[in-house]
């Protein structure tokens, strides 16, 4: 069991102009996208039977961008199931007092986001670990005299958490889409990654396969803990994405775009 982290360039345009209207189009009871409905008969997904009134609570608690929160830590939150997560939700959002919406229903819909990005939004990829998170940070950063208050701190957590309520999937290694940065962010994290003693190679995905060792596919560098490393792959990603004016999206086994299209 696990899932393969990787960061992916991110066409945060795209996102907001055709993934994000197309799943509000379903509060309108609106037939889906064309280029959407494929993965909807692929999956034997049958939206019109589901609950309108549970759906739009679930849409219409979330940021415009379907982001879930305004503040983000690197605490792992990663095994919380379903209620959990739309408790924490709630909690951090003092007025929102409706009960979660549907496990079924999120499931369904969280799934459909995840091909919905795969197909619009995603580029190239790096592997950053197995069934890895940005928690996995946390030590790394603290060794390296980074503080909680610090924005790459808070950049990294809204890259690995953004996702929480509909990117998450309900696997066991931490599947689905756990968040994403827009440009301007992914900048902002690539510049502040390029301060701290990690790893340093020429800023390519081809640079980036030398560390890959082993049988298995593992990934090594001298002198460098497996995390470091990974965290300079999250750096080589965004300035890679900055060149060319992209975003940066954290997933686990998100599937590639041909997936809908074979």
């Amino acid at each position: 069991m696990g899932a393969d982290a990787e960061v992916f360039l991110f066409d945060h345009e795209a996102y907001l102009r055709k993934v994000v209207p197309a799943f509000l189009k379903l509060l309108e009871d609106r037939p889906f996208d064309d280029w959407l409905q494929p993965s909807v008969e692929r999956r034997q997904l049958k939206p019109w039977l589901w609950d309108k009134i549970d759906l739009a609570r679930y849409l219409n608690a979330l940021n415009p961008d379907f982001s879930w929160a305004p503040r983000y830590d690197l605490n792992d939150t990663y095994g919380k199931n379903w209620e959990e997560r739309w408790s924490d939700f709630a909690r951090a959002n003092h007025s929102l007092q409706s009960p979660a919406p549907s496990e079924e229903l999120v499931e369904q819909v969280n799934w459909l986001f995840k091909i919905a990005v795969s197909l619009k939004c995603i580029g190239a990829s790096q592997f950053v670990g197995r069934s890895s998170t940005v928690s996995n940070y946390s030590k790394l950063l603290s060794d390296l005299g980074v503080k909680d208050d610090d924005p790459v701190v808070e950049l990294l957590a809204v890259l690995g958490k953004r996702g929480f309520l509909i990117g998450y999937q309900f696997g066991f290694g931490f599947e689905g889409i756990n968040g994403w940065l827009d440009p301007i962010e992914t900048a902002e994290l690539a510049k502040r990654l390029e301060t701290l003693p990690l790893p340093r190679y020429e800023t390519s995905f081809a640079a980036m396969q030398q560390f890959r060792t082993g049988e298995w596919g593992e990934y090594e560098c001298p002198d460098f803990s497996s995390e470091a490393l990974s965290l300079s792959f999250v750096r080589t990603t965004a300035v890679i994405a900055v060149r060319e004016h992209r975003g940066l999206l954290w997933g686990n086994d998100v599937m590639p775009p041909e997936y809908s299209s074979a």
